[in-house]
C-alpha cells in the first residue's frame, strides 16, 4: 500500500528557467523600487528642510518689514509734532 501511495505522488521537480528568470525579475524589480523609495524619502526630508529655511525666511523678513512700519510711524509721528 506504502508503495502504490508513492507511485501516485508526483516526483519533486526542480525549478523551470522561465521560475528562476520571473523570481530574478521579481529580485531586480523590488531593489529598484526600495531605491526609489529611499531615493523620495531622501528627497521629501530635502523638501522639508527648504521648506523650513524658507519658513524661517519669510518669519524674518515679516519681522523686519513690521518693525521698519513701527520706525516710520514713529519718524512720522515726531514729523507731525514738529509741524512737519
Amino acid at each position: 500500500m506504502k508503495k502504490a501511495m508513492q507511485e501516485d505522488q508526483e516526483p519533486p521537480t526542480a525549478p523551470s528557467s522561465s521560475s528562476r528568470v520571473n523570481e530574478d525579475n521579481f529580485q531586480l524589480m523590488f531593489g529598484r523600487l526600495d531605491s526609489l523609495a529611499t531615493g523620495m524619502g531622501n528627497l521629501m526630508t530635502s523638501l522639508d528642510n527648504f521648506s523650513s529655511m524658507v519658513t524661517q525666511r519669510f518669519s524674518t523678513y515679516d519681522e523686519n518689514f513690521a518693525s521698519l512700519a513701527q520706525s516710520m510711524e514713529e519718524i512720522n509721528e515726531r514729523l507731525r509734532n514738529h509741524g512737519i
